[in-house]
């Protein structure tokens, strides 16, 4: 699509002071508090435009999601010093005697208007009205140099809530006070959250929410607008669950405060709705900002800017529901009023020019385009100067334009003042600079610069590389998701570059595969280090944080599959337990050196890989990429990079149609195998382009992505009768550069542990698998005649309490049972679907995938179960698979109906059982594609465990059960439903 992305608008709301907050307050303190702050505790005069206690972010998405910030404030350094002659002679000297609230509210005053001006400036006055609250006699807003190294280095140490505590410690401060410490928090907060500084953000919204609970009233307006704050910080964390419910309960506790009639209640349901458009509920936003927007008009001026805002909020989701003439009507009615308003030269009208242009290049009237945004950076230009964001935002925009007209000469010259524009003012690791860089790369290469465009990637990736590492091992697992989201379309346009012009310039398949193997798994990497790191490290206050940690992660799992209702009843705060989770991932990343460098990314070359292959053996690495035309599409590439002892560049295959790799063939091959039909399709698809490059090798090292996780390669049928299993040993791994890494040897007990046949309960709607009774039982005899011990864990004792509490780092762990992956959920709020609310489950793949265990038939029974002991409620979630204790155990098997299964994430590998069973430790896993046969599987099991009981090898063993099972059946339906990973 050629588009110009613009994101609508969220405003944060800083807490709003009326008087009626404070009610024992004297009537001469207010009306002195009206006359002196009104900018702190009401609506100003010049409010009635812009409302002060507001402050919004524009959030323009260019290519690869990166941010800018564009601030509505018009204060300035005069409106400052006009706020400071109000308590001071022209000497400094104070005439005007305030009390403490009085200089917390002036130093939060000054704060709000330097933060247009200066971001230092004002958090040194947002801390020096802490100041005034823990020593009266040190300065704040008119004395920022007299800050007292208490305040200083707790905030340095993002740790002051610390101060809080002490200031609030002897009960000493008055109702207004009070509401002054919170309104300091949130400042610091609103600062950070300013500049993206998220996590800093999260703590101090999360220690303001805590002191209005104790120190005010949990119910209260302030209340009301922390939460509408943390929702649009939970929405940048892409933590949208957390988003929706913070959201609802400002609205709720703005009704019940008798404020959903003001201004503040039409900021919140603009979030509402922008927050339902990301979700992608376009009607429900639109409703939420219509009403918006009424409300609105009863408080603001209709003309000003931050009304302009809310209209353009709602033209740029009729532009995404394609309802592009009522779009284009409202910017259009708002072109013509900033023009009557201040002319055509104003930067109000520039912004309008900005989001018209994008309208019309999404309609492909790209001869209107042009005029807008040249007219729009002139205008920056003049009245912002060259160095403005705006101005540079604007004009990468006109760069993009000239791209996508094909003008690629101009591209290249705007995106290079651009760069230079963000180099300088910015550095060259901000988001801006590296997406322009992005945007540089991709337009030299359109324009048949090969060489220029390897340079600008290159050093694009470089600088994406360094910053992985540099910021991920500080991050939460989620927030690492939500990072790599912003930063893999680099490493996706790289793909396709290198794909296209490999053959011409052979090194770029070289650092095609090495950027793979550095980056496939990225976030399971750092999942599986952090454990196997702390675990073995001997520090024992590090461990002990870590299983605090673990502790937590458990009992979240138990609390999400309650309702609001049971949370609220039970008194759990499912937000501050997840926050508190996070927290604790962050320090365990800060303990200790050795984590800090668990988490650097993987280094091996391809020589490395080379150099561990035999003759006749080749690594093959896929890697999955959409397509890139101008710009990324829904059709994905599968190119196949092939190494072989000694090779200086792996070779290339790229297979094009992979959009139908994943619907049709895909579903051709489902159907083929479970109904046991000829296929003479799927072989033709999946294969044949690159049987001529594997032909001469028997052994394959294999690790897959994207849709081939959903098939077995060795169940591929030739036209002459034969299977890919004929000609090849296939031995599946996370990333072939697991061959140039020495495996950790793992010291765990030499025990077996085997649980099958569990009793689901009289109720439960679950077939029984008298199978897995024989097989565990098969499986037991054959290790004790073999010397090995075996625990045995059937029916009633086949629990998940088992698993969660007793078994520890097992050599094989094999479970049999029922196991389950659902794609799509579907159901009204509060529902649960397999005891979890569905809310959680669509946002969570590893809660829609698990294993039945005994005693579930409670849980089962009903979409819409309300059971509140689920402690132990016979699943076992992939996510709580995540803390099981298997770091020492070699194997796991997953007897069980398609474990294999789960939502496929590019580079990442499946996010179910699977991915699940890493994380805990585990090293290799035999699991299932499709619904097995309980009798096929019970034999295919009990040879494996004949031929590795005798031999030790895993891959050989279940390469011979396989075999052995095919000469009783014939169709890969029996032989070919396992796979085994690592």
């Amino acid at each position: 699509m050629k588009t110009l992305s613009f994101k609508p608008i969220f405003f944060l709301a800083i807490i709003l002071f009326s008087v009626l907050f404070a009610p024992q307050a004297s009537a001469q303190l207010m009306d002195k508090l009206k006359k002196n702050l009104t900018e702190s505790l009401t609506s100003s005069p010049r409010d009635k435009q812009t409302t002060k206690d507001t402050t919004f972010y524009n959030l323009a998405i260019s290519q690869g999601s990166k941010v800018s910030f564009f601030d509505n404030r018009e204060d300035n350094q005069n409106a400052f010093l006009v706020g400071a002659k109000n308590y001071t002679d022209n000497s400094g000297n104070n005439v005007v005697k305030l009390t403490r609230a009085e200089k917390v509210f002036d130093s939060n005053r000054s704060g709000s208007i330097a933060l247009s001006i200066s971001k230092w400036s004002a958090r040194m006055n947002f801390l020096g009205g802490l100041n005034y609250l823990l020593d009266e006699n040190y300065g704040g807003s008119l004395a920022t140099s007299y800050l007292s190294d208490q305040i200083l280095s707790a905030y340095n140490d993002n740790n002051l809530f610390e101060v809080v505590e002490v200031i609030t410690a002897n009960n000493s401060l008055n109702l207004l006070e009070k509401y002054g410490l919170a309104k300091t928090m949130m400042n610091l907060a609103i600062l950070h959250h300013s500049q993206g500084q998220f996590t800093i953000a999260k703590s101090y919204y999360e220690q303001t929410e805590t002191l209005i609970k104790e120190q005010i009233s949990p119910n209260s307006q302030a209340m009301a607008s922390v939460l509408n704050n943390l929702a649009v910080l939970y929405k940048d964390l892409g933590q949208y669950t957390e988003a929706e419910k913070a959201m609802a309960e400002c609205l709720r506790l703005m009704a019940k405060n008798k404020f959903d009639d003001q201004m503040e209640y039409a900021v919140a349901l603009n979030n509402e709705a922008i927050l339902r458009f990301e979700l992608g509920r376009n009607d429900q936003a639109v409703s939420s900002l219509n009403k918006s927007i009424e409300l609105a008009a009863k408080h603001i001026n209709e003309k000003g800017t931050d009304f302009t805002k809310l209209k353009i909020n709602l033209a740029v989701i009729y532009q995404n529901q394609k309802k592009y003439t009522e779009a284009e009507a409202i910017y259009k009615e708002l072109l013509e009023l900033k023009e009557k308003r201040f002319g055509k030269s104003s930067p109000d009208y520039a912004e309008i020019q900005n989001q018209l242009a994008g309208l019309y290049m999404e309609l492909g009237r790209t001869d209107e385009v042009e005029g807008l945004l040249t007219s729009a950076v002139e205008i920056y230009k003049k009245k912002l100067k060259e160095d403005h964001p705006a101005y540079a935002a604007t004009l990468r925009n006109l760069g993009k334009y000239y791209y996508f007209t094909d003008q690629y000469g101009k591209a290249v010259a705007t995106f290079g003042d651009v760069i230079g524009i963000y180099e300088r003012n910015f550095g060259n690791n901000h988001p801006e600079y590296l997406g322009t860089l992005e945007n540089m790369a991709i337009t030299r290469w359109k324009k048949g610069e090969t060489d220029k465009a390897d340079s600008t990637f290159g050093a694009l990736l470089t600088k994406h590389m360094d910053l992985l590492e540099k910021y991920f091992g500080a991050m939460s697992e989620n927030e690492k998701g939500k990072y790599w989201d912003k930063v893999r379309p680099s490493f996706l346009a790289f793909y396709n570059f290198a794909a296209e012009n490999s053959s011409r310039k052979p090194e770029l398949a070289t650092r095609m595969y090495e950027a793979h193997l550095s980056t496939k798994g990225i976030l399971l990497s750092s999942s599986v280090k952090l454990r196997q790191n702390i675990l073995n490290s001997g520090n024992q206050p590090l461990i002990d944080t870590y299983l605090s940690w673990t502790n937590l992660k458990e009992s979240l799992a138990s609390y999400y599959s309650l309702s609001k209702d049971e949370l609220k009843e039970q008194k759990v705060n499912l937000d501050s337990l997840e926050s508190s989770a996070n927290g604790l991932e962050r320090k365990l990343n800060q303990m200790s050196a050795d984590f800090a460098d668990a988490n650097k990314l993987p280094s091996v070359k391809l020589a490395d890989v080379a150099a561990k292959l035999k003759p006749g053996e080749m690594a093959v690495e896929i890697i999955t990429f959409p397509v890139f035309d101008k710009s990324f599409t829904d059709n994905n590439k599968y190119t196949f990079a092939f190494v072989k002892n000694g090779a200086a560049s792996p070779e290339l295959v790229t297979i094009s149609n992979g959009k139908d790799l994943e619907t049709r063939y895909a579903k051709a091959y489902r159907n083929m195998v479970t109904n046991k039909l000829e296929d003479a399709i799927t072989y033709e698809q999946f294969w044949k382009p690159i049987a001529g490059k594997v032909a001469g090798s028997k052994k394959l090292y294999m690790s897959l992505d994207g849709v081939y996780n959903q098939i077995n390669v060795i169940t591929l049928k030739a036209t002459d009768g034969s299977y890919v299993k004929d000609k090849h040993d296939i031995v599946l791994l996370s990333s072939t550069r697991q061959l140039a890494q020495n495996a950790s040897a793992r010291s765990g007990s030499k025990n077996t542990v085997l649980v099958g046949f569990p009793n689901y309960g009289s109720k439960s709607t679950l077939s029984p698998l008298p199978g897995t009774q024989k097989e565990v039982q098969a499986i037991s005899a054959l290790a004790k005649t073999s010397g090995t011990t075996a625990d045995v864990y059937m029916q009633d004792q086949a629990t998940e309490a088992l698993l969660k509490d007793k078994v520890k780092n097992p050599r094989i762990l094999h479970i049999a049972t029922h196991g389950f992956f659902l794609q799509d959920v579907a159901g009204a709020e509060g529902d649960k679907v397999l005891g979890v609310e569905i809310s959680k489950a669509k946002e969570n793949p590893l809660l829609r995938s698990g294993l039945f265990l005994a005693g579930v038939e409670g849980t089962t029974g009903s979409i819409e179960n309300k059971e509140v002991n689920t402690a132990d409620n016979g699943i076992l979630t992939a996510y709580e698979v995540l803390n099981l204790n298997l770091e020492q155990t070699d194997m796991v098997i997953l007897s069980a109906c398609e474990t294999g299964l789960g939502e496929i994430k590019g580079g990442e590998g499946v996010y179910g059982l699977q991915r699940a069973f890493q994380v805990a430790g585990a090293g290799a896993i035999i699991m299932s594609l499709w619904k097995v046969n309980d009798e096929a599987t019970q034999e295919l099991m009990v040879n494996f465990y004949k031929e590795f009981l005798k031999s030790g090898d895993k891959q050989m063993a279940f390469a011979k059960a396989q075999n052995a099972l095919r000469t009783k059946y014939a169709e890969p339906y029996y032989w070919g439903a396992f796979v085994m990973m690592n």
